[in-house]
């Protein structure tokens, strides 16, 4: 099934929290000559579901040497779960929508900037720049985003969101540097303690 010229369709495999369908979709869509695949569906753990490990379980009825799109994976942690079981591919509207609502990515964890202490707090937000590109959220103060998401002004949600793309741009540039080196599962367990440290 391959597209004309440099274009490639993909199929979605689906399957609801049910594991049997998601193998069975995933199973009938391989089956279809496809270019790649897409696990569809919802994968979070905050919804407090095991739908991530359900969808990355239909990746043992695809075949290895496709290429694998996760659908609406954008936990960072989730994100380098499905790194490690094969995924290759990713969109979600995580770090604009958390953005949007005043909450940044660090690597100490999330951080909401409309809570009352960041009013006056003068520190930079951390230096994060997008890949291949001279734009960054360095200089922004966090009491100067957080004034202006209080005030609704959009140039706070733009720069929330900004920054927020450029962690989990940076997050997998990581990520594939680490496989390139042979030691992503040091770079996974080191990003997953420092970020879910309480």
């Amino acid at each position: 099934m391959n597209a004309a010229g440099k274009q490639a369709i993909f199929g979605i495999a689906q399957g609801g929290q049910f594991d049997d369908l998601r193998r069975q979709s995933a199973k009938t869509i391989a089956d279809m000559g496809f270019d790649g695949f897409g696990l569809g569906g919802s994968f979070s753990k905050k919804y407090g579901d095991d739908s991530l490990e359900s969808a990355l379980a239909m990746l043992k009825k695809l075949p290895e040497e496709m290429p694998v799109h996760g659908l609406g994976i954008g936990e960072p942690n989730d994100l380098l779960a499905a790194i490690s079981a094969g995924v290759d591919l990713f969109d979600c509207v995580a770090p604009t929508r958390l953005g949007r609502h005043g909450s940044i990515y660090t690597k100490h964890g999330l951080i909401h900037l409309k809570n009352e202490k960041y009013r006056s707090d003068f520190t930079p937000l951390p230096d994060v720049r997008l890949p291949m590109s001279y734009m960054g959220t360095e200089g922004f103060t966090k009491a100067y985003v957080s004034h202006l998401l209080r005030s609704g002004e959009m140039l706070g949600a733009i720069i929330a969101s900004l920054h927020n793309v450029s962690f989990i741009l940076n997050l997998v540039k990581g990520a594939r540097q680490a496989i390139l080196d042979g030691r992503f599962d040091q770079y996974r367990a080191d990003f997953t303690r420092d970020y879910y440290r309480k």
